[in-house]
């Protein structure tokens, strides 16, 4: 039997909600093609404007090089790409190192084969054959199946961000694990447009509880120990959870040093974007940053955010929260190789009925009542 074959191609993206349409139809292959984008929200962080070039020198130093930028997508590629391939998947990260945006996101792909049968002409009767030409047969109702399949996992990493002055390498690395973290990280998920990404505080989380522990060799992670700088708090915590696996140990410093530098980057930025959103970075003058006061508070481990939210928070949360989240995550005692659910936010975690420390924090997670 003769099939017809439709092929609706839909793009979702972790960005500012838009959705372009581009169709494209062949009548006589009986093929309709349609291009689709939805975008989940902002990014990795909140929409915003400040842009760094390429060529953009800072008098504080800071942010980190083309080949370090690429160094850690590669290593992503590695230890990522055969776990998403495994599940039918595949991973793709655009190096978007000239690109200026101080950013990152997520974008899954996915196509819908609309397959229905050719219609057919019901048989004439040949007694009628020498009469009249019958009049147009009928024809038989289509039938038609319709297949989703979400196949590549995108992840676009700009070099913006890459260049900001406070994002040193294992920052950068925990972006990626959390761009990485909205299509592995399991429930709680960001709803709406996208219910197939897990939302920001989650994102945060997997990537120091899950991801962030793949990423380094033994060897690497020695040599890394030998120049560590990270505050006194983090390491006696790394210490005291991790004195018996040196490894994980010295993933917590890394982790640690990561969330700190990103949690500076988002008080450049403005507690949610909104403030200095419009700084951006011209050439060829040395740059600093540089402002009258402190927008908010600067997030420090000894500083955890108290707020309680009464309803998961699916969109970013505050820089102090997310400094905590980094953190929990990173003590967080459980296998990384427990994979989360998508639909059950326990599973795989550190929860409150089982840990005090490594846990989510309140101030964007609501645990079910299963885990208190």
């Amino acid at each position: 039997m003769k099939t017809m074959i439709a092929v609706i191609m839909l793009v979702f993206v972790a960005g500012a909600a838009k959705i372009a349409h581009q169709p494209d139809e062949t009548h006589a292959n009986h093929k309709h093609i349609t291009h689709s984008t939805h975008d989940l929200c902002e990014g990795f962080v909140p929409e915003n404007d400040m842009k760094i070039p390429v060529d953009t020198f800072f008098a504080e130093g800071g942010g980190i090089t083309e080949e370090e930028f690429n160094a850690v997508i590669d290593r992503a590629y590695e230890v990522y790409g055969p776990i998403i391939a495994e599940q039918g998947k595949v991973l793709d990260i655009e190096r978007l190192w000239t690109n200026s945006t101080v950013n990152a996101n997520a974008q899954q792909t996915c196509r819908t084969e609309r397959i229905c049968e050719e219609d057919e002409p019901v048989e004439t009767n040949p007694a009628l054959a020498d009469k009249e030409a019958d009049p147009a047969p009928p024809q038989k109702e289509k039938q038609c199946k319709v297949n989703r399949i979400c196949d590549v996992m995108k992840v676009r990493m700009y070099g913006g961000l890459a260049r900001h002055p406070s994002v040193n390498v294992e920052a950068f690395a925990t972006v990626v694990c959390h761009e990485i973290g909205h299509h592995l990280g399991g429930a709680p998920k960001t709803g709406g447009w996208n219910p197939w990404a897990a939302n920001e505080g989650q994102s945060d989380y997997f990537a120091t509880a899950k991801c962030m522990r793949k990423f380094y060799t033994a060897e690497e992670n020695e040599q890394y120990n030998k120049g560590v700088e990270i505050s006194e708090l983090a390491y006696t915590n790394c210490v005291s959870m991790f004195s018996g696996d040196r490894q994980k140990m010295i993933n917590c410093f890394r982790s640690a040093s990561g969330g700190e530098s990103l949690a500076t980057l988002l008080r450049d930025l403005g507690e949610s974007g909104r403030a200095n959103k419009k700084t951006q970075f011209a050439l060829p003058i040395v740059l600093r940053l540089s402002s009258p006061g402190p927008i908010i508070p600067i997030p420090e481990f000894g500083t955890p955010d108290p707020n309680i939210v009464k309803r998961t928070y699916n969109r970013h949360p505050a820089a102090q929260c997310r400094l905590d989240t980094y953190f929990q995550g990173a003590l967080c005692s459980l296998s990384h190789e427990l994979t989360p659910d998508n639909k059950d936010s326990t599973v795989g975690m550190c929860n409150r009925s089982d840990f005090t420390q490594g846990v989510r924090p309140l101030c964007w997670y609501k645990p079910p009542a299963t885990e208190i």
